[in-house]
């Protein structure tokens, strides 16, 4: 995956916008990702920092904002934008050009971290860029601090906190089919404060501060360090640290070099360990709050710019900071009599005061690149913090859950215990380190069917493919054996889903609907079993299929093997190397096949791959009831898979997964009518075989085109094409 990164740094804007990019990047490149920054050179750049990591795409020098005049005035008065130097459609228009000079036409995110830039400059660059080399959109990824002004975006990351204003500050300014995560539970932080997170224990005693206040641009370090040089602190140890380019440096070092337990650091890559043994901090309110919060550091915030200020505000007010009040003079004096109070009755910050663990750079790249793999354990009393901020989160959100299961969930949290963990399981990531985002409940079960599930997810991926692994654990792994399972979770991945509203009755164990057919012809909703193996390459493809039977009000069951079917409506029978028995059989009315041939010619195993070796481009598809002997059943639809002959195996698939689909909803949606209009096959029957590993041998005597479709069918990891010559076995990989 190819993901530029548009940020600038500069004297005026400070090195906060690309440290956090660059924190980001890292994350992504162990995810196999390919980065370039786009950045515009001006004094305080840090391009050449950002070189010895990522190749970067320089933006032509521009006279930019100073604090004594601008060669460039908003037009809009926006300090912010006026930090470009130029336009939004000028800065667009140079980034495309620099972007076609580098011969880079194609990639599939676009991240933009700069307060200058919005939707105007957002959709400039879209539009040039739309389609990547896979034919999906290009997308676009914005992290903002300010809710000042719109985006077009498909994320957007605001890391800060405001209270309960924090979820309501983009509305109006974002597209409403944008993801937002907002709060430092997405704050961007290096591996190793996620690390120090787990382990620091809670200070004892006052001995070492901290100070840093960023790019300082009023030199309150030297104010600070004015206050501390008091004979009540001469017993204190503390490290003052200077952002990149600090024009305040030889001030600094010369106050340092006064008194012996001033310990200077410029340039560090990671203010983490410093943190980490300090017992107070105090500094600005920008992004090093995060840090300081995820280690447990009390610390004494100064707040200048009012977003500083409002966030700093809402923190100070749940006692996770003390901030500086405003209406005093920031002097030696004010801050000496200050921090007198702030040490008299410092904040005890713990894991119980959880707002960010330091993982929102990993969380944020899985919402880019989606999920490697999953783990799911119990939940446990380490948990404990994390799924309090959960339930809190999911109670502002919009995932779909009706009164009643959030009072039974309101319940369970107002008095979380251990014994919680007999139903709730926390989900974590494997990306390569194992990142909690989301917790799974079974929260009802009746006389052992598990009937409702609550699923809530940090930063549901940019694709389908989650929720699916969801869904396959709860059925695959779930100790509760389940008659009856459905995916209620499903609700929450998709708006269209937000009505499906199943009604439970505590008095049974069956469940009534309120759905009812769309027209008189459609299946009234059912217990749907889909039974398919559990190693088919098609169960990657089928969340469309569950949600869309869940749209439709249907049960639906998840089985690998006919020894787990129950009573039922319907089992869709998809890639199942098992025939079923009679008394299989006599468990659902109604038992459908899909498969890719005119039956009853073709039966048998893989007639899609057969005809494609065949040189056929035209495969019909059957769906069928099954019976007891193969592939002979009553006819109910047919369909055609057009071809042009150039799909190789993961692209026919997905049009075979399309159509399986599609089949299997015209069957529920037609119902009366399919069924009364079923056949019996007619013909003399034909038979492919099974496929083994030996059928994917190519001839050396023959040419490539003479065995192009051969090539088509092979699947490059489980079987994939070979030759053999000269004694020797080669093995041949096709790709696009």
């Amino acid at each position: 995956m190819h993901i530029l990164i548009r940020c600038d740094a500069s004297d005026l804007i400070g090195s906060g916008h690309v440290i956090r990019c660059c924190t980001l990047a890292r994350v992504l490149v162990r995810r196999k990702a390919t980065i370039h920054f786009i950045c515009r050179q001006q004094s305080g750049d840090l391009i050449s920092l950002i070189e010895t990591e990522f190749p970067v795409i320089r933006l032509p020098q521009v006279s930019y904002c100073t604090q004594t005049g601008r060669s460039y005035r908003s037009t809009n008065s926006s300090e912010y934008e006026a930090w470009l130097g130029c336009s939004q459609l000028a800065d667009a228009t140079d980034t495309i050009h620099a972007l076609k000079h580098e011969g880079i036409t194609h990639f599939n995110w676009l991240i933009v971290d700069h307060y200058g830039l919005d939707s105007a400059w957002q959709s400039v660059v879209k539009s040039e860029f739309f389609v990547n080399t896979d034919s999906h959109p290009l997308k676009l990824l914005a992290i903002d601090d300010l809710a000042n002004r719109p985006h077009n975006c498909d994320i957007l990351l605001d890391q800060n906190f405001f209270g309960y204003d924090t979820h309501d500050r983009y509305e109006g300014l974002v597209n409403t089919s944008a993801l937002l995560l907002l709060g430092p539970h997405y704050a961007l932080l290096g591996p190793e404060y996620s690390c120090l997170h787990r382990v620091l224990d809670n200070r004892n005693g006052i001995f070492r501060i901290f100070v840093f206040f960023g790019a300082d641009p009023d030199n309150l370090t030297a104010l600070v360090l004015q206050a501390l040089m008091h004979a009540d602190y001469q017993s204190l140890a503390v490290d003052v640290v200077l952002g990149f380019n600090s024009p305040h440096l030889k001030t600094i070092q010369d106050i340092v070099e006064s008194r012996p337990n001033f310990f200077l650091h410029v340039n560090l890559p990671s203010l983490s360990g410093l943190i980490a043994r300090a017992d107070i901090g105090i500094g600005a309110g920008g992004t090093n709050t995060w840090e300081r919060i995820c280690l447990k550091l009390p610390t004494l915030v100064f707040a200048s710019a009012q977003n500083q200020l409002l966030s700093s505000r809402a923190l100070d007010l749940i006692g996770l900071i003390r901030l500086f009040p405003s209406h005093l003079d920031i002097n030696p004096s004010t801050i000496k009599s200050f921090l007198d109070k702030f040490l008299a009755h410092l904040p005890s910050l713990s894991s119980t005061n959880y707002i960010t663990d330091g993982l929102g750079a990993e969380r944020l790249c899985s919402a880019i690149l989606g999920y490697d793999d999953l783990h799911f354990h119990s939940f446990c009393s380490f948990d404990r913090p994390l799924l309090q901020y959960w339930y809190d989160q999911s109670t502002l959100s919009s995932y779909p859950i009706s009164s009643q299961h959030r009072n039974h969930l309101l319940s369970d949290f107002s008095h979380i215990s251990d014994d919680f963990s007999h139903n709730t399981f926390i989900i974590s990531s494997i990306n390569p380190t194992r990142v909690p985002v989301g917790f799974l409940t079974i929260s009802r079960v009746y006389s052992g069917r598990i009937v409702d599930i609550f699923c809530h997810l940090d930063s549901p991926p940019q694709c389908n493919e989650f929720p699916l692994k969801i869904v396959l654990y709860v059925f695959r792994h779930s100790s509760i054996h389940s008659c009856n399972c459905f995916v209620s979770a499903l609700r929450m991945f998709g708006p269209e889903c937000s009505s499906i509203k199943p009604t439970f009755e505590s008095s049974s164990a069956d469940i009534s609907f309120s759905i009812h057919p769309k027209n008189s012809s459609q299946l009234a909703p059912s217990f749907v079993s889909i039974l398919i193996d559990s190693s088919s390459w098609l169960i990657h493809y089928l969340l469309p299929l569950f949600r869309g039977l869940w749209q439709r009000g249907h049960v639906i069951r998840l089985v690998h093997h006919p020894r787990d079917l129950v009573t039922g409506d319907v089992c869709i029978i998809l890639s199942c190397s098992h025939i079923l028995s009679p008394q299989c059989l006599q468990l659902h009315r109604h038992n459908l096949v899909v498969h890719e041939s005119n039956l009853p010619h073709g039966r048998g195993w893989s007639p899609m791959s057969w005809q494609i070796i065949e040189h056929s481009n035209e495969i019909p598809v059957t769906l069928f009831e099954a019976s007891s002997s193969l592939d002979s059943g009553r006819i109910y639809l047919q369909q055609v898979i057009h071809l042009d002959g150039t799909e190789l195996i993961d692209e026919w698939r997905q049009i075979q997964a399309s159509t399986t689909v599609a089949i299997c909803f015209e069957w529920f949606d037609s119902y009366q009518s399919v069924v009364s209009s079923s056949f019996e096959q007619i013909g003399t029957p034909t038979f492919f075989p099974k496929r083994t590993p030996l059928d994917s041998e190519l001839d050396p005597n023959k040419s490539l085109a003479e065995q192009f479709d051969l090539l088509r069918s092979v699947d490059n990891d489980r079987y994939p094409a070979f030759f053999s010559i000269r004694e020797r076995l080669y093995k041949v990989y096709i790709d696009i």
